[in-house]
């Protein structure tokens, strides 16, 4: 991993004393690289932040909640549903709140294989929970290769204008200067990143954990073990949550006859 020579925080770059951000609850991250933390979708509903304990959990909730939807109703492969449901799992990179494991200012992503597969083993799980909606509990969506790094930019996505509503609340205290930028289809007023002239997304520092480093060969199996016990934990969160799903569609229907 290369080295920046001169790393600059929000904290230098803006002259921001870090007492005011650790009140304001913000991660102080290096502009010009990524910062070692991810975000983990865990700590979404318990977040102060209302932006997030409300906005960015509910987003999290309902694009599960989507996708569990088109996948029930599928019929096969890229129809209207599938088509749907893929376009709902396109997580792109996100460099837009300087975090992960790169030293430029970037994310990972899930690229198109990743998509295809995690997509397919969506549509299983869900063709056998249907039928018995514990099994949503006991079968795994994300398999290796996903870590907390892709985790961390899957919930970004998700939660995008969360946090760019955060990003608004927070710099209503800083008074930073802006400019305006398209986020996906909406144009918002935010801070704009010097290095890379791209806007800045604050990130409240109560939904980020520091992500797993080996700082030599014997500690790898550290690092492994704990990126496993993330990917177990997500995967049980999005169990329950389609679990909850289905029963609520069972109950709907038994209350229609």
């Amino acid at each position: 991993m290369g080295k920046i020579k001169s790393p600059a925080t929000i904290s230098t770059q803006f002259n921001i004393d870090l007492a005011t951000l650790d009140k304001l609850g913000v991660v102080n991250v290096l502009l010009n690289t990524d910062t070692l933390v991810f975000i983990d979708p865990l700590l979404l509903e318990e977040s102060s932040h209302i932006e997030v304990s409300d906005g960015a959990a509910q987003s999290y909730r309902q694009r599960f909640s989507q996708i569990i939807k088109l996948l029930s109703v599928s019929k096969e492969e890229n129809d209207i549903a599938w088509r749907n449901a893929k376009r709902l799992f396109k997580f792109s990179e996100v460099s837009w709140t300087c975090l992960g494991y790169g030293t430029s200012v970037r994310g990972s992503g899930f690229g198109k294989d990743l998509i295809s597969t995690t997509l397919e083993t969506a549509r299983q799980i869900v063709s056998l929970g249907v039928e018995d909606v514990d099994l949503f509990m006991a079968l795994a969506l994300f398999e290796e290769g996903i870590g907390p790094d892709r985790i961390s930019d899957m919930t970004t996505n998700i939660i995008i204008h969360d946090l760019v509503k955060f990003s608004q609340t927070i710099n209503k205290s800083l008074q930073l200067p802006t400019k305006q930028f398209k986020v996906e289809n909406t144009v918002y007023d935010l801070v704009e990143n010097p290095y890379s002239s791209q806007p800045l997304l604050f990130v409240p520092n109560d939904i980020v954990r520091d992500l797993p480093i080996a700082s030599d060969w014997s500690d790898i199996s550290r690092v492994v073990r704990e990126n496993e016990e993330l990917r177990e934990r997500v995967n049980n969160h999005v169990g329950e949550i389609w679990a909850n799903m289905s029963k609520k569609q069972k109950e709907q229907l038994k209350n229609r006859h």
